[in-house]
């Protein structure tokens, strides 16, 4: 036969309410909300180490598994920044981030400074795909739609040295090349991992293909990653507290 526990009572015999005892005694208390966080971030993290994860299976340890990710990360990143409310949007892009930069960390074996610049490079580009689409929602289109506006912005932004080149001329070619270069994500990161990789224009597929770069027009990659930062990271974060 079960024994049923009767209620906590005090010295009068009145049932206790725990939760003010609680409160009166200062005990610790996890907030109802965090497990229901750490479920929504759940998400994007697994899809950014998925993505990781099928970058590495593609190309190994290369310019791939870097590359790879900020490119197909352009499809995922604003939707799944605009699935939530204003105030979960920049968790979303560090959740995100932090998926494929933990696969950098056990599986590219780089120097903790080149791996904290590879991920802040990352998070600055996520930040702006995200707070680029919460600024298109505002201008009442729905979030379908400014995140495939936004899509198609990235997938331009990333692969001009791709389709802009053979558009360049005269002798402002190098000059507006230089510029773009500066704060072009997979150019910074190029820059940071130059020095086990080389060039990316270098790869066959690259210079027979795909770009001009370093044939007809002559660039250099850049030397620092805090330009690249900066501008994304003013567009984006901004973009998403004025979203709020």
């Amino acid at each position: 036969m079960s024994q049923q526990h009767a209620p906590q009572t005090g010295p009068l015999n009145r049932p206790v309410d725990e939760r003010a005892f609680n409160h009166a005694v200062n005990l610790p208390t996890l907030p109802a909300r965090v497990p229901g966080i750490l479920l929504f971030l759940l998400v994007p993290f697994i899809l950014g180490l998925g993505i990781a994860i099928s970058c590495y299976i593609a190309s190994g340890v290369s310019l791939g598994l870097f590359f790879g990710p900020v490119l197909l990360i352009t499809f995922a990143a604003s939707p799944l920044a605009l699935r939530g409310a204003p105030n979960k949007r920049l968790l979303t892009c560090v959740a995100l981030t932090f998926g494929i930069w933990i696969f950098w960390l056990l599986a590219a074996h780089l120097s903790a400074m080149n791996l904290l610049r590879c991920g802040l490079v990352l998070f600055s580009y996520i930040t702006a795909l995200a707070g680029g689409a919460a600024l298109i929602e505002r201008l009442r289109i729905g979030p379908v739609f400014a995140s495939a506006i936004m899509v198609l912005l990235g997938t331009a932004w990333l692969t001009w040295p791709v389709w802009l080149c053979t558009w360049l001329d005269g002798p402002h070619a190098e000059a507006v090349v230089h510029g773009l270069t500066a704060i072009h994500p997979l150019m910074a990161i190029n820059g940071v991992l130059f020095e086990r990789f080389n060039f990316w224009d270098r790869y066959t597929i690259a210079y027979q293909q795909l770009t001009s770069l370093n044939q007809d027009i002559f660039y250099a990659l850049p030397r620092t990653i805090m330009w690249m930062v900066l501008v994304h990271l003013s567009i984006g974060a901004g973009a998403l507290i004025r979203s709020r």
